[in-house]
């Protein structure tokens, strides 16, 4: 599908989190197209002078919207766990899940609101995959 009524879906943070969404929606079918912050001018270094952004056809808006809130509710939860599990919150059993450390083979309990992501092992300090079949 061309975008022939282009229209801002997503302001991103930085390009790697807008290639991020990008790949979340072209992957449920939504044309996309990137803005990137160029971050480069003649007078040097300005950061945002293009927010980096998102751009689909109008006729494809209202789906990109339900995509996205999914995505910033899913990265709310996961910025939340990881407030809580920096600040020693013992969080109930089923909101967890069990992994093995691949370095040490250490049984650790994440919060399953951190699946896909990498955290540090506490037994050997190493980064460790946060995922489920992990196993």
């Amino acid at each position: 599908m061309q975008i022939v009524h282009p229209v801002t879906a997503y302001i991103a943070a930085n390009n790697m989190e807008v290639y991020a969404v990008r790949l979340i929606l072209t992957d449920h079918g939504i044309t996309t197209q990137v803005i990137e912050d160029i971050g480069q001018t003649d007078i040097g270094f300005a950061a945002m002078v293009h927010q980096p952004k998102i751009i689909v056809d109008a006729s494809q808006l209202e789906q990109a919207k339900l995509i996205l809130l999914h995505y910033e509710e899913k990265i709310r939860r996961r910025l939340e766990a990881e407030e809580k599990l920096a600040n020693n919150f013992n969080f109930p059993i089923e909101e967890c899940m069990q992994i093995t450390c691949e370095n040490c083979q250490q049984y650790i309990t994440f919060p399953k609101a951190l699946e896909g992501t990498i955290q540090t092992c506490p037994a050997c300090k190493l980064s460790v995959d946060v995922e489920i079949d992990n196993e």
